[in-house]
């Protein structure tokens, strides 16, 4: 968020997809800054466009921080970024912090490990996943295609 803020593309983001409404794909980082608040390092202020924190994983059950690999999404409902994903497909994780929305109704999937917490949300014209679509093979390349189908028209 410093190197945003320092260089004026925070606002010139907010211009974009706030103002002006362009579609946004946050992957991984590009989710946790959409928060109002982060602890990862500190405690931070993000851009503030999803009402939530970002705070670190804590599994249960003693599993390892980062969170590194293949993993289930859990559908919590269907939108045009998620057609042809089904409910258990499995993405590429690479994290130990995640943005915990206000509104549950924003999150569209999420995924345990050692705990359920969210991994995709979408809010408007506002999509962000947790884990990395770059790295998920088929489904992940079926993401991207949706979000480039999806905002064509745009």
């Amino acid at each position: 968020m410093a190197c945003l803020k320092q260089n004026h593309l925070a606002q010139a983001l907010t211009e974009a997809v706030i103002k002006q409404k362009k579609a946004y794909l946050g992957i991984c980082l590009g989710m946790q800054i959409l928060g109002e608040k982060s602890f990862e390092g500190g405690e931070f202020t993000g851009l503030g466009w999803i009402k939530g924190i970002v705070k670190k994983i804590e599994p249960k059950t003693g599993l390892k921080v980062p969170h590194l690999g293949w993993n289930e999404i859990r559908l919590k409902r269907q939108v045009n970024l998620l057609t042809g994903i089904g409910d258990k497909t499995c993405f590429y994780f690479a994290h130990s912090f995640v943005l915990f929305p206000r509104d549950v109704q924003t999150v569209i999937a999420t995924t345990d490990y050692g705990g359920e917490f969210p991994v995709a949300i979408e809010q408007d014209n506002i999509t962000a996943v947790q884990f990395h679509p770059e790295k998920s093979q088929q489904a992940g390349l079926r993401l991207i295609g949706n979000f480039v189908k999806q905002t064509a028209h745009t």
